[in-house]
């Protein structure tokens, strides 16, 4: 009650930038954002602890050059393996040239560092194989938690410097999930939606060798949640094994031009509805809808207004 109260003193008076710089971030973040970040990169909580308590300010450049520089020794991390197999190094991802087929082989040796790794659990170097594939985990492990410091330098993603972060993070993103999404025996897909001037993107993970349609299932995020969140905690389960299951983030966040309305979030939601029905592995009888956080809130909406949707699970709705 009595931080509650500082927390609410500092927005009231508009000092909490100032505070920061004395005593970190951490203090005027919701409490469960350590665990939330460090999930995302399967990174010790108390390890992320340290980082949101030596992070001294919100301001724009500051606070994504604090994650970034964190995100860039993991980088390092991962060129020292692709350079040990004579991969080149991340330089190339940074500047748009896709990755090679042997560095995907290579991060896909190593994917089990990521899989196998259940959500809320720090990734474990000490279970990591001696052998010629060690330096394939390592490289998986350094990338994902690269994404996860980019992920942090893009929050809340409404200004120039974090949505340089976001595109980064998504760029890096799409590397690990077409290295890994075949180990688990899915495709992965990625689409652009037009709706009503935007360009909703979606990625697809589907069930490969089912030969029939399956269910579709479409997740979204909350205010401040990227896919990155959500695939990466579906691909350390199964759960995404038995359907066909579409990812969005939040009309009005991130990428978004528009900021969210009720009449325009129920348009983009039912466009993607629809294009998922017409997918040719999805059973358009069967469709779901999973909302997480505020999420949740738009699949309870949508849930009144779409009678298409058969299930709606409401995960954290506020």
């Amino acid at each position: 009650m009595i931080l509650k109260g500082f927390e609410s003193l500092l927005a009231t008076t508009r000092t909490t930038e100032f505070a920061s710089r004395v005593v970190g971030v951490r203090t005027s973040l919701p409490q469960l954002s350590a665990k939330r970040f460090s999930t995302v990169g399967g990174i010790a909580e108390g390890v992320f602890v340290q980082h949101l308590d030596s992070c001294k300010s919100f301001n724009d450049t500051r606070w994504t050059e604090h994650w970034i520089a964190l995100a860039n020794e993991q980088l390092q991390h991962l060129d020292n393996e692709l350079e040990k197999a004579e991969l080149g190094s991340s330089h190339a991802f940074l500047n748009g040239q896709p990755p090679s087929p042997a560095v995907l082989s290579f991060l896909r040796r190593g994917a089990a560092a990521m899989t196998r790794t259940p959500p809320g659990t720090p990734i474990d170097e000490d279970t990591f194989p001696q052998d010629g594939q060690k330096g394939s985990f390592i490289a998986v492990s350094a990338l994902l938690k690269a994404i996860a410091y980019f992920f942090v330098a893009a929050w809340p993603g409404l200004t120039p410097a974090p949505l340089k972060a976001y595109r980064v993070c998504e760029a890096l993103f799409d590397i690990i999930l077409d290295a890994i999404a075949p180990t688990l025996s899915l495709n992965v897909e990625g689409h652009i939606v037009p709706v009503n001037g935007e360009d909703v993107k979606v990625y697809a993970l589907l069930p490969t060798g089912t030969g029939t349609t399956v269910p579709g299932v479409l997740v979204t995020n909350g205010l401040e949640g990227t896919n990155v969140e959500t695939v990466v905690t579906a691909l350390r389960t199964k759960a995404v094994l038995s359907s066909a299951w579409f990812f969005m983030e939040m009309p009005g966040t991130y990428a978004s031009k528009q900021p969210m309305t009720k009449s325009s979030s129920e348009l983009i939601y039912g466009e993607v509805l629809t294009f998922m029905a017409s997918h040719k592995q999805v059973d358009g009888s069967r469709l779901g809808m999973l909302g997480i956080s505020f999420g949740g809130n738009c699949a309870t909406r949508m849930a009144m207004v779409d009678k298409r949707l058969k299930a709606v699970v409401v995960n954290g709705a506020r």
